[in-house]
């Protein structure tokens, strides 16, 4: 019994500060999202004409007969504001829709890019939103 009430004393303790962080966030004027100017070979900010640039995959796994696991790119996507650690007002990114799916989603680049003799960089920002569900390959943020 005084297990349990340490415990829930402690956490109490704990969660404090991050109740009146959060509170404390919400009160301040966030910026609102403006489209760069900048010019790339490709930048993507997930303006409102997205899916004209961006291609969900179906694909499906042919068997090989060597496993009897099948799957398919069965994902849903979406464009959305975070809802966790909300930045700037109107900057969106993907957001996976489906709990325990494959997701596979692509772009193409603009034109040819040619990196001969040159290192190839490509950066990205993940913001998870929920929980993980993790795989022997890969961890997938759930939506």
């Amino acid at each position: 019994m005084h297990f349990t009430s340490a415990f829930i004393a402690a956490a109490a303790i704990y969660l404090a500060p991050l109740t009146c962080a959060q509170e404390s966030v919400a009160d301040i004027e966030r910026p609102t999202f403006t489209p760069t100017n900048l010019k790339a070979d490709f930048l993507e900010q997930f303006t409102n004409d997205w899916e004209s640039r961006w291609q969900a995959s179906h694909a499906k796994k042919t068997n090989d007969k060597s496993t009897e696991e099948e799957w398919a790119y069965v994902g849903n996507w979406a464009v959305e504001e975070p809802t966790v650690l909300k930045g700037i007002k109107g900057d969106k990114g993907l957001v996976l829709k489906d709990k325990a799916a494959h997701h596979a989603i692509s772009a193409k680049f603009p034109r040819a890019i040619d990196n001969a003799g040159k290192d190839l960089v490509v950066q990205y920002e993940v913001k998870l939103q929920g929980v993980f569900v993790l795989n022997p390959a890969l961890a997938a943020p759930i939506a």
